[in-house]
């Protein structure tokens, strides 16, 4: 029962910073077929065998293109599966430790607005409207292992003193207790978020640009954060020395910081940054782009912060000598816990979007986009301009089919900022309309993205001419 409520309360702490986020990820499968079949038709001269490469025999809506309900939305764990999440009651919690580290994500791509409007051969414009938010929180590596040894440390305490607990195996927990420095982690960002984009093809069409600037308000800022754990213990010579002895895990550092939008006063400011690019086709069978996407032009801001602390101390206190001999044993186990958000505080603070880079591959192993292999790769800066930023790989590879007409259906596997999934989807153009739907296990870790220990949805529907 101790085990359980020291776990409740711990990460019940710390999901009270979970209040308003997400996983990002920069393109949905909608918009990666769009973007990897459909390039406008600048010389009506040209073949039908050529135009029918480039649109992957779609009927495209080639004057004007509006879009409603753009949205995808998914969340992971690293411990419990989706089946087990919906049958607690016969869930049997007695092996959580031993899945690893706790991790959470919970991400959110959404453009419920979108417009597009070309101009022939000339210019094609893009306004988006959207949401991009994500959210994460675990622990770091040693975590629970160390938890683990402390709670089995605890269980076994009347069964140290006997003959079966020699001073070898006590110190060897005891130095696992002492070394522990790990601790919670926090992160996350949303933002809302206007694009204006336009593009267009050259060298007869060969060669495709897009280019503009987007607009965002910063709505929460986390900027990745750490409470720190530490254990403390000291070895002993003899069983005797454990009597008055203490041993345990407590927090460190002062907290983490958090900007707010809209929540008592909070007043942030817009920004603006660039994104870029282009794809050239190299040969009949294989094109390359490369995109880069939130370049700096005009810092957002943020003036309201709270701080979110967590004070823990999780200790065992052994009894002194004059205690057994009195049979005043007294409550070995301690907990002290203290959680919460401090008074909101003004102070101000810039605010980017993350910066990322792509490239892409476009292999049409059919000389047509029939079929078409879409291999990837890049990297994130997170929170650049901060402290607390740094740098996450990005790859994956998609295959994708498009059958005549009306039909797209892919496939792919995925690593975008740390967040694995493996992904099918399918797209129903109409001409007048165009549904898109898709489905993703996600996690964390390879291994848990495929064990069902999250899921990611997308839904779009798109109507023009």
């Amino acid at each position: 029962m101790r085990k359980v409520l020291f776990f409740a309360a711990l990460f019940g702490a710390l999901g009270g910073v979970a209040f308003a986020q997400t996983s990002v990820e920069t393109e949905t499968l909608a918009t990666e077929a769009e973007a990897e079949t459909e390039a406008p038709v600048e010389e009506v001269e040209e073949s039908t065998e050529a135009a029918t490469t480039r649109t992957g025999f779609r009927s495209e809506r080639s004057f004007f293109e509006f879009g409603i309900v753009g949205a995808e939305i998914g969340a992971s764990n690293s411990w419990l599966s989706i089946g087990e999440l919906f049958d607690m009651g016969h869930f049997n919690s007695a092996g959580l430790l031993d899945r690893g580290e706790f991790a959470f994500e919970l991400g959110i791509f959404a453009k419920p607005l979108n417009l597009k409007i070309s101009l022939g051969s000339l210019f094609t414009l893009r306004v988006n409207v959207g949401v991009d938010a994500d959210l994460r929180f675990g622990t770091t590596e040693g975590t629970m292992t160390t938890i683990k040894n402390m709670l089995g440390f605890i269980d076994n305490i009347g069964n140290l003193f006997n003959t079966s607990s020699d001073v070898i195996e006590i110190n060897d927990t005891l130095s696992q207790i002492n070394s522990l420095r790990a601790g919670l982690t926090v992160e996350g960002e949303a933002f809302g978020v206007l694009d204006i984009l336009g593009e267009r093809t050259f060298l007869q069409d060969k060669l495709w640009l897009k280019a503009g600037p987007s607009v965002f308000l910063p709505v929460l800022y986390i900027p990745r954060q750490s409470i720190g754990l530490e254990g403390y213990a000291s070895s002993i010579n003899n069983k005797d020395e454990l009597l008055g002895k203490k041993i345990g895990v407590h927090s460190t550092g002062t907290g983490i910081d958090a900007w707010t939008a809209f929540i008592d006063g909070g007043s942030p400011g817009v920004g603006i940054d660039l994104s870029l690019e282009g794809r050239y086709a190299f040969l009949p069978i294989l094109d390359a782009g490369a995109a880069i996407s939130g370049i700096p032009l005009v810092p957002a801001f943020m003036d309201h912060k709270r701080s979110f602390k967590l004070e823990m101390d999780y200790s065992v206190q052994f009894p002194g000598e004059q205690d057994l001999i009195n049979g005043d044993v007294g409550e070995l186990l301690t907990t002290n816990l203290d959680y919460g958000f401090n008074d909101a505080a003004s102070e101000k603070k810039a605010v980017l979007r993350p910066i990322r880079f792509n490239f892409y591959g476009i292999y049409k192993p059919l000389k047509s986009s029939f079929l078409l292999v879409i291999p990837e790769v890049g990297f994130s800066i997170k929170y650049p301009g901060s402290d607390f930023s740094y740098t996450t790989f990005n790859w994956g590879v998609n295959a994708q089919i498009n059958l005549p007409i009306i039909l797209s259906v892919q496939a792919g596997i995925r690593r975008f900022e740390e967040v694995w999934s493996n992904s099918v989807g399918f797209i129903l153009n109409f001409r007048a309309f165009e549904l898109d739907l898709g489905v993703a296990l996600r996690g964390p870790t390879f291994s848990s993205s495929w064990s069902a220990k999250g899921l990611n949805a997308l839904v779009g529907f798109k109507f023009g001419w």
